[in-house]
């Protein structure tokens, strides 16, 4: 299985953004913001760039790695 990872929280937390607040931003619902920052959903290309624009990070720092898009991990 592959490793899946972000640094989604890391980032939001460091701007001192709230998760609501990027999720609002982000327009994404703040259920699926917990799973990404959880590792137990990995966002489709759309969703990564519109975090990354938020928190103004290349979607490449935010989502390294190969990961398959829009998936939700099998637990």
């Amino acid at each position: 299985m592959e490793e899946q990872t972000n640094r989604v929280r890391e980032v939001r937390q460091r701007l001192g953004l709230a998760q609501q607040a990027l999720a609002v931003r982000a327009k994404i619902s703040p259920g699926v913001l917990t799973m990404i920052e959880r590792y137990s959903y990995t966002p489709g290309p759309d969703m990564r760039q519109r975090i990354a624009e938020v928190l103004r990070m290349p979607k490449e720092e935010l989502f390294p790695g190969g990961q398959k898009n829009g998936t939700a991990s099998q637990e």
